[in-house]
């Protein structure tokens, strides 16, 4: 991503004691300069596959607050209120 221009700018006098103008390849002033980078992101999968890994992957998660649960129950003798809808996915 640029920012600046590079038609209609004028030569300055100061700024040129100290540094020289930079210019485009037409010769014009030029005041662009980059100021960062476009990411994006790409996912690539096969639709089988997937299924098979989100399924794996809430038997897991379902396996791991079940500990939980259990290890809440025996330290603090009460019951976890707690439940998966109260979680938010970041990915």
């Amino acid at each position: 991503m640029n920012r600046g221009s590079t038609r209609g700018n004028s030569k300055s006098f100061f700024k040129s004691l100290f540094v020289a103008d930079r210019q485009d390849e037409d010769g014009q002033v030029s005041t662009e300069s980059v100021v960062g980078f476009f990411k994006g992101r790409i996912s690539v999968y096969n639709e089988n596959e997937k299924v098979k890994f989100e399924t794996k992957k809430a038997d897991l998660l379902n396996d791991i607050f079940e500990c939980i649960k259990r290890i809440h129950m025996k330290r603090f003798e009460k019951e976890l209120e707690f439940s998966m809808e109260d979680l938010e996915v970041r990915e």
